[in-house]
């Protein structure tokens, strides 16, 4: 046993060697490139252990090196590639982002490069998926054929005759940009089918005739065949994605465009932009169950891709599918802590807070909080966690926090309201909806809270009319105080906010304005009741003039709230009459100089 594991390593080793001789003596016999001579960059390829990647790029690289003469194509040499990478601090033996690549082409002034993955078959043979950039543009990309052999050195040796083929379509592509940039469209249009003609699978080509229909402004139709024929050959094509997208938009096939959005996401997850428009397109189409299918196949296909797993974090927090979208969240961030980033600890929450999962959304509030202190809205969300989980000690403390921090926070000071509220501390709750009138809060809630701290005081003052008359006057007195200022807010139209960004405020809808002025009306009746039959026993003239002019507010507040309870209203507007005759009756009697 012992013996066989040193083998190996020796064994690979010579074949090492044999190929970095071969190299060696291709370079040494190279001439110069001309000044027009093109370079060619063979990138890393990626694999899944870090020597069959490796050791298909190297080969490919060396075959290309014996095979073009130095004017023709100049191919760069590893020692250069190894150098830079080095220099950049990439490492050496696996494959770059992208971008990275596409950034390394440039430096090293390589007009096109090839970047290819590798990876075994079940049947034991080495399969190698490889494609053409052109470095102006990573989005310009030719797929080759996939090449398959026993060893990844020969599998990738293989792809010599594809490339070879698709690099005959480069003149032509050349001469197609040259005539679109001087607007011959037609001559651009006919180097394009010269190309495909010679080498049906050219995409680079067809990216040109694309190019030039989009300028033309062409029919959708004619834009949507140029696309769909990128895409019949890579189908992760962006450019025929995105064309397509807009296209199919342009023509009202909101489900084709929004699965061509989609796509076009998967092959970029890591453009904000484009995820909020894919995210937006969904929302309003419905068309999520499409969205899944989708990025979960890319996930699939681009295992632990942290782009990918942002992007199905995304889109299944957008479906409302809580449990699934939490998970991928609790995935990704442990899989990147920096992924975890203010928009993702506040969606995160929110999910948790959707999904009724108390003990996770104050986790998930606490993380975010903890990363990021000064940010007002996670605070926000922490105390509604705490809220729910019944601490409503720590919900105050936390909505404060936020205030603290920005003390416009939307809907702070009405959160602090709601806490106050569950711990039956009204006074404190009607403090902290003074505040949040101040700070610019919607009309619509602040009224509905401050009437219903006052209603709850006009049914215990009404319960009591019997039984402890003082105790129900004061009680209906301040229920009356708190109708007409909930009144008073529900008709507010003012501009609010800081100074530098004021806004009109939310007005309350016509609904809560109408159950406002019936409550207002409600509560004067009753008032007006207790005052009127105990102004005589009690000889007061105070009370009958106040009793009066209860009823005349409430025969005012009635009509404009009768929307709310006509029934209710109406009885209460014709009981009013007798009631007042009998209080215009006693009144000079109780009122004498």
């Amino acid at each position: 046993m012992t013996v066989r594991l040193h083998l190996r390593p020796l064994a690979a080793a010579a074949a090492l060697l044999a190929v970095a001789t071969a190299s060696a003596d291709a370079q040494a016999n190279r001439r110069p490139p001309r000044p027009d001579t093109p370079f060619l960059t063979v990138q890393v390829f990626r694999s899944a252990d870090k020597l069959a990647g490796p050791q298909a790029s190297d080969a490919l690289r060396d075959e290309l090196i014996r095979t073009y003469p130095g004017p023709v194509l100049w191919v760069i040499e590893k020692e250069r590639l190894i150098e830079l990478l080095e220099q950049s601090g990439y490492p050496s033996n696996e494959q770059l982002a992208r971008s990275d690549e596409n950034a390394l082409a440039k430096f090293q002034r390589a007009d096109e490069y090839i970047r290819g993955a590798v990876t075994q078959e079940a049947d034991g043979q080495w399969r190698v998926d490889a494609e053409l950039v052109l470095t102006r543009d990573l989005t310009l990309v030719q797929p080759l054929e996939p090449a398959r052999g026993n060893r990844p050195d020969r599998a990738a040796r293989a792809l010599l005759r594809s490339l070879n083929a698709a690099r005959d379509q480069l003149p032509f592509e050349k001469r197609c940009r040259d005539h679109a940039m001087n607007q011959r469209y037609p001559q651009a249009l006919a180097e394009v089918d010269k190309a495909i003609a010679d080498y049906p699978r050219a995409t680079l080509v067809r990216y040109c005739k694309m190019g030039v229909l989009v300028q033309q402004n062409a029919s959708n139709a004619d834009k949507i065949a140029i696309a769909e024929e990128i895409l019949a050959i890579d189908p992760n094509s962006r450019n025929a994605l995105a064309v397509a997208a807009d296209a199919y938009q342009a023509e009202s096939n909101t489900e084709k465009a929004n699965e061509y959005l989609v796509r076009l996401l998967a092959a970029e997850p890591n453009n904000a932009s484009l995820a909020q428009r894919v995210v937006d397109a969904l929302a309003a189409s419905g068309q999520y169950d499409v969205a899944k299918r989708i990025v979960e196949q890319a996930v699939q296909n681009n295992p632990g891709d942290l782009g990918l797993l942002r992007l199905r974090f995304l889109i299944l927090a957008a479906s409302g599918d809580f449990k699934p979208a939490i998970a991928s969240g609790e995935e990704l961030v442990q899989l990147d802590t920096a992924a975890g980033d203010i928009q993702f600890w506040t969606r995160l929450s929110a999910l948790y807070i959707s999904d009724s999962n108390t003990a996770g959304a104050l986790s998930a509030a606490t993380r975010g909080t903890t990363k990021f202190p000064r940010d007002a809205q996670l605070w926000q969300i922490r105390a509604q966690a705490e809220r729910n989980t019944g601490d409503v000690p720590a919900s105050i403390n936390s909505a404060k926090r936020a205030l603290e921090i920005n003390p416009f926070q939307p809907n702070g000071w009405l959160q602090v309201a709601q806490a106050y509220m569950g711990l039956q501390q009204n006074d404190s709750a009607l403090v902290a909806l003074h505040q949040s009138t101040v700070a610019g809060d919607g009309a619509d809630p602040i009224a509905t809270l401050i009437s219903s701290i006052g209603n709850s005081l006009r049914v215990r003052g009404d319960s009591l009319k019997a039984s402890d008359v003082p105790m129900s006057i004061d009680l209906l007195r301040q229920a009356q105080a708190l109708m007409n200022r909930a009144d008073s807010v529900a008709m507010l139209a003012d501009e609010v906010g800081p100074a530098d960004a004021r806004r009109p405020r939310a007005p309350a809808a016509p609904e809560t304005k109408a159950r406002v002025k019936f409550l207002v009306g409600v509560t004067n009746v009753q008032l007006g009741f207790v005052l009127a039959q105990n102004a005589g026993p009690e000889r007061s003239c105070d009370m009958a003039k106040e009793a009066d002019a209860a009823f005349v507010n409430a025969m005012i507040a009635l009509p404009q709230g009768a929307a709310f309870n006509q029934q209710t209203a109406v009885q209460l507007l014709q009981s009013i009459p007798e009631m007042q005759a009998y209080v215009t009756q006693i009144t000079p009697q109780l009122c004498k100089p």
